[in-house]
């Protein structure tokens, strides 16, 4: 199918570009119909139902229905930005594209050796704490499952009393904490960061920029991709790395820490379930 076609509907008639909006909509619904039942659903003649399909590239009706969902699905497009009435079928796809290109160049700039800086104090730890608000508790609170599963005591302070009151009282010997922010200037951010640096506290910074205000008061600043644009989707953007970041130090130190965290995987199981998984699987 020629991508460019697709992308740049300019080269359709009117009638192929109703028809293309008809099929888009209707992907499931055309693989059981026959040109001129495609046509008269759509409004439209069975010719246009010919040039269109030729014009992408298909030589036959059978070839076009048989091919052209997952074609779509495979498109290729030169940004993320959603246009005005754009059809799910792109939508869906931009996501998509998002996503891998924001790991692929979260994965490009991430140091192994930071990473491994950051895995060894948190082995020293017995707590994993986040510092976070709004939207970025939801990965906080992701991540903090995670991490009691692999035998961590994880908390998550949203409000600006326990977020200050945790920098002034908490052991830096037994925390290590993690701070999500996009912008790496809110002043409320600023202030505990600068409390738990004064007191020596292992920080880890996840934001825009390493030459941030709030960056300047961290151990370690992890930088997740982000454009200040919401028709760039630069929020799905900054989400998307930090999660993936979070991933690679969660699946990291369970690497590390194999044995002892599907001991309490299973130990945890016993508790919630009533049942002793490993035996259960044993008898299968």
């Amino acid at each position: 199918m020629k991508d460019d076609v697709i992308n740049h509907s300019a080269k359709f008639s009117k009638s192929e570009k109703e028809l293309h909006k008809y099929i888009c909509s209707h992907l499931d619904e055309i693989q059981h119909l026959t040109i001129r039942e495609l046509a008269g659903q759509a409004g439209t003649h069975p010719n246009t139902v010919v040039r269109y399909y030729k014009k992408l590239g298909y030589e036959g009706f059978t070839e076009f229905k048989g091919r052209i969902q997952n074609d779509l699905k495979e498109l290729r497009y030169d940004d993320f930005m959603i246009r005005n009435s754009e059809q799910v079928i792109h939508t869906v796809n931009k996501m998509e594209a998002l996503y891998r290109n924001v790991v692929k160049e979260t994965k490009k700039r991430l140091s192994i050796s930071q990473m491994q800086k950051i895995l060894k104090e948190m082995n020293r730890r017995k707590y994993v704490d986040f510092i976070v608000y709004d939207a970025n508790k939801a990965l906080a609170e992701y991540a903090s499952h995670y991490f009691f599963i692999t035998g961590k005591i994880c908390n998550v302070y949203t409000s600006i009393d326990e977020q200050i009151l945790f920098a002034m009282n908490a052991d830096p010997k037994d925390h290590m904490i993690f701070m999500i922010s996009r912008s790496g200037a809110s002043k409320r951010m600023v202030k505990t960061a600068r409390i738990m640096h004064n007191r020596g506290m292992f920080t880890v910074l996840f934001s825009k920029s390493k030459k941030t205000i709030v960056s300047s008061y961290c151990t370690e600043t992890v930088t997740a991709s982000y454009v200040h644009s919401f028709k760039k989707l630069g929020d799905c953007m900054f989400y998307t790395s930090v999660k993936y970041l979070l991933d690679c130090i969660i699946a990291s130190y369970y690497a590390s820490n194999y044995d002892e965290t599907l001991e309490n995987v299973e130990d945890y199981r016993k508790e919630y379930l009533g049942v002793d998984t490993a035996e259960r699987n044993k008898n299968r």
